[in-house]
């Protein structure tokens, strides 16, 4: 999180918008830590539209280099 808090982008957010992105932040760093922890886990993270699922599905990608592991999480669309 020290890596968003030093962005300027992120100090241009409202509260709101800051609490929500922490909120993202947290629940993709639990699912890296359960794939790693446990192999017979796939966390399955719920977005609410698709653009934020294309989003998380580019960062997750981007770590796949690093922590093998993440190719386990399902992200998926709730309507």
């Amino acid at each position: 999180m020290a890596y968003l808090v030093d962005k300027e982008e992120y100090k241009n957010f409202s509260k709101r918008d800051k609490k929500y992105i922490q909120e993202v932040f947290i629940t993709i760093m639990d699912s890296v830590y359960l794939t790693i922890k446990h192999k017979n886990v796939i966390p399955v993270i719920l977005t609410r539209d698709v653009d934020t699922q294309i989003i998380l599905a580019n960062a997750l990608g981007s770590l796949f280099e690093y922590v093998p592991s993440v190719g386990k999480i399902r992200i998926v669309v709730v309507q």
